[in-house]
């Protein structure tokens, strides 16, 4: 915690107490934790002041359906995102909002989850197999041709569109 306009910092104690003195009038006092939001609280007239700091980091691994970790990827929610650790494990920071996270991953059907109250999620992905189809570079410059090919992934079992750009 730091008091704005002093430069006092003081770091609370494991039960989240605080002792400060000799605060100047009008001074403010900036809250802040690793994995909270900040919160800025005026003083004004009181000898104690209570605080809840809203937590803002979504933790949790991402696995396969056989528990094995799923390493690269995507985690998003509420505009923050992260990318998973070797061992499947993320730490998504900034989204005190976030009820949900969206998870990607190549290879695996991609999948939302709820954020539960601790702010942990146990992600399992599924695999899929890749059925795609092949597009060169003559394809890609025609309008039409591009789009029947979307629309055959659309209507059909493929699922991808391979695109050679070499």
């Amino acid at each position: 915690m730091s008091v704005v306009g002093t430069g006092q910092t003081v770091v609370t104690g494991v039960d989240g107490r605080y002792h400060l003195s000799g605060l100047p009038e009008g001074a403010s006092l900036t809250f802040a934790a690793d994995g909270y939001a900040a919160l800025e609280d005026p003083v004004v007239n009181r000898s104690a002041v209570d605080v809840a700091l809203t937590p803002t980091r979504v933790t949790g691994p991402v696995l396969d359906l056989a528990g094995e970790p799923v390493g690269n990827a995507l985690v998003k929610g509420a505009g923050a995102t992260a990318v998973t650790r070797a061992d499947g494990s993320f730490a998504v920071d900034g989204a005190p909002g976030v009820g949900e996270v969206r998870v990607s991953a190549s290879g695996f059907d991609a999948v939302t989850v709820p954020v539960d109250g601790d702010r942990s999620v146990r992600v399992q992905l599924e695999r899929i197999t890749i059925r795609a189809s092949y597009i060169n570079q003559s394809g890609l410059g025609d309008p039409t041709t591009l789009g029947e090919m979307i629309q055959t992934v659309n209507s059909t079992e493929l699922n991808a569109i391979v695109l050679d750009i070499k």
